[in-house]
């Protein structure tokens, strides 16, 4: 809203005398305001009517009684005539460039015709040119009124795909934890990103809080947020329920939107903090989340290099192992040079989807800001050896094969 329809406004809410003399209420303005918004677009779409219908501009001032005509196009000016319409009181011009009727929308006069029986002067002038967004005057307005006022600022999403997220970290103990805000589009991949970076994060002591917000990419209108909890955390990701809650607040009927409006102002009040703490001066500087970066490496691992540790995860098809190797083998078997040693390390993962057939080896260097993802594809006969010592390593702590395992979940899938 710009900064004159606030005043306008403001002024008229403060004015307690005025208010009293002319027995209105603060909700009493804004049902003006929505009556002349709705005559605004219904006197729009009556002279819409009558260009189609071939209705001159002299014909037009006569039918709708105008006055204050100015009908000389001198030097290129438009001509246009004044017209009260109702409860407000606009301009109407000739767009000859577009050869269509116009209602000037940068000064509305805003009568309160149809809020009070006492004559009195027009309310307030309004810009109607600017996105016309009240949620700051939520609280003044009753539900219903709020409600159909906000519907064009709270709309309608109607594919995820026109959303993205920001996810941070509320509150924690170490730097990365403080300093930890990511953005990206929503979807399955970048949620998956968002989920292995909170795992880290989540389940260790510096962290209480981990947070994604969901917004529409078309206007940052706030839609929802999501808190995950430790056993999201087990699952390959969440990606559905979260749509569910998209759903469930994208659509007014389905949502209070006063507490809409205060999560609104506290999620966006949070997110500022965590730019100010990693000197971003706005939303658009909040890094995006980092994708995989296919590497390749001459070295061959080498079979007493791998170890697994930790037990085994399996998400859909996916049996993950995760394996020890310190920063200077990661370093030397693939080519990196991230590493401050200091207070940064490496993750490695080995990912094997065996409906496919395929193996990954994912490496994830940890610092103190940032993770960066790394997907190593094994040769084939490396891929091989490291099937072989998986197996090798479900026997040791599942005392089954690695084909028993997954004999026995793709039956429980099949339940």
């Amino acid at each position: 809203m710009t900064e004159e329809n606030r005043k306008e406004i403001l002024n008229v809410i403060n004015n307690k005398e005025f208010l009293k003399k002319f027995n209105i209420a603060e909700k009493d303005i804004f049902k003006a305001i929505k009556i002349g918004l709705d005559e605004f677009q219904e006197l729009q779409k009556e002279i819409n009517k009558e260009k189609i219908q071939g209705t001159s501009f002299e014909e037009l001032f006569k039918k709708f009684q105008g006055q204050n005509e100015e009908f000389k196009k001198e030097n290129g000016s438009q001509r246009y005539f004044d017209l009260n319409y109702k409860s407000i009181f606009v301009t109407i011009y000739e767009d000859i460039e577009n050869d269509k009727y116009e209602v000037e929308k940068a000064s509305v006069y805003f009568y309160p015709d149809n809020i009070t029986d006492n004559p009195l002067t027009y309310l307030f002038i309004l810009d109607l040119s600017e996105p016309f967004d009240l949620s700051e005057f939520a609280n003044y307005m009753e539900d219903d009124i709020a409600q159909e006022l906000l519907k064009n600022y709270y709309s309608k999403v109607e594919n995820i795909e026109d959303t993205y997220m920001i996810a941070y970290v509320l509150e924690a103990g170490s730097d990365f934890g403080v300093k930890y805000i990511r953005k990206a589009e929503f979807n399955n991949e970048n949620l998956q990103h968002i989920f292995n970076e909170g795992k880290d994060m989540f389940n260790g002591v510096d962290c209480s809080k981990f947070k994604i917000a969901i917004f529409n990419k078309n206007n940052n209108q706030y839609i929802t947020s999501y808190s995950p909890d430790k056993s999201n955390f087990n699952r390959k990701y969440d990606f559905k329920e979260i749509c569910k809650n998209i759903k469930k607040y994208n659509y007014p009927q389905n949502y209070n939107l006063k507490d809409r409006i205060y999560w609104e102002r506290l999620c966006n009040n949070q997110i500022q903090e965590k730019c100010l703490a990693n000197n971003f001066k706005s939303f658009d500087e909040i890094p995006d989340i980092k994708h995989n970066i296919k590497i390749n490496s001459k070295y061959r691992l080498l079979n007493k290099e791998v170890l697994f540790e930790d037990g085994i995860i399996i998400e859909g098809n996916i049996i993950n192992a995760y394996i020890s190797l310190d920063g200077f083998q990661v370093e030397k078997s693939f080519g990196l040079k991230e590493l401050n040693y200091d207070s940064e390390y490496y993750d490695v993962y080995f990912n094997y989807d065996f409906k496919n057939k395929s193996c990954e080896i994912e490496v994830v260097c940890v610092s103190d800001t940032e993770r960066k993802y790394y997907t190593y594809l094994p040769k084939e006969d490396e891929a091989s050896e490291l099937i072989r010592q998986l197996d090798e390593y479900c026997k040791s702590i599942e005392g089954k094969t690695l084909e028993d395992i997954i004999k026995e979940e793709q039956e429980r899938e099949q339940e």
